[in-house]
């Protein structure tokens, strides 16, 4: 699999596709991947920005200081799921903000995970995000979203990880 990835003002897009040419073979690392035709062909999508964070306790105002990263998507095509897809998007956008190319660079990345999806907690605490602490700027910011309890009443927990001083394996 490879990622390609699409940047616009600190928003981006993770893209999971197969390495394989259109007639299903392998394609080495020298040639170009075979354009996405279909959405059958992509196996799966991490989006993720730091505009959520506008308007609330969590945003930070300097340019040249740590920032904070919102995953506001992580989608797995259905056919593809249990190949830790999910785990290479999520492992490369943490990776991606560790690079030294990455300006600024990233302090914390956060998402919400609904209170009853025990798979994708698993997948999150495997990839080394915690359960955010109960402040006054994390509710809000999850209230700001919609996440707070909602007019149907799903609540979302806020997860995070922090990436000073952490190695991306």
């Amino acid at each position: 699999m490879s990622l390609l990835t699409l940047f616009a003002a600190f928003c981006f897009c993770l893209v999971a596709v197969p390495l394989e040419g259109p007639g299903g073979e392998a394609s080495s690392g020298n040639t170009k991947m075979p354009p996405v035709r279909s959405p059958s062909m992509i196996y799966g999508t991490l989006e993720c920005s730091n505009r959520e964070f506008h308007r609330t306790g969590l945003r930070i105002d300097s340019f040249d200081a740590y920032r904070n990263l919102y995953v506001s998507e992580v989608a797995v095509h259905p056919t593809k799921r249990r190949l830790s897809i999910a785990t290479m998007l999520l492992r490369s956008v943490l990776q991606l903000s560790k690079n030294e190319l990455c300006t600024p660079r990233l302090d914390n990345v956060y998402l919400h995970v609904h209170e009853t999806n025990v798979a994708a907690k698993v997948l999150y605490k495997k990839c080394g995000f915690k359960k955010a602490p109960e402040t006054v700027d994390h509710h809000a910011f999850t209230y700001s979203l919609g996440l707070a309890g909602g007019f149907i009443g799903q609540r979302h927990d806020l997860l995070t990880v922090s990436l000073r001083n952490r190695t991306v394996v």
